[in-house]
């Protein structure tokens, strides 16, 4: 199980991308990060590596 509490993320500048980002992924579940290109997908996908 994997849970993601009050995720966030500022770059230098104090430009804010992400605020307050909560989920929980059970056992056996599946999610996925849809979205256009240049959106911000892989930054909290990085973040969780």
């Amino acid at each position: 199980m994997l849970r993601v509490s009050s995720l966030g993320k500022t770059y230098p500048g104090g430009r804010e991308v992400l605020r307050d980002i909560d989920f929980t992924l059970g056992a056996h579940e599946t999610i996925a990060v849809v979205g256009p290109s240049g959106c911000g997908k892989s930054t909290p996908l990085y973040m969780l590596c």
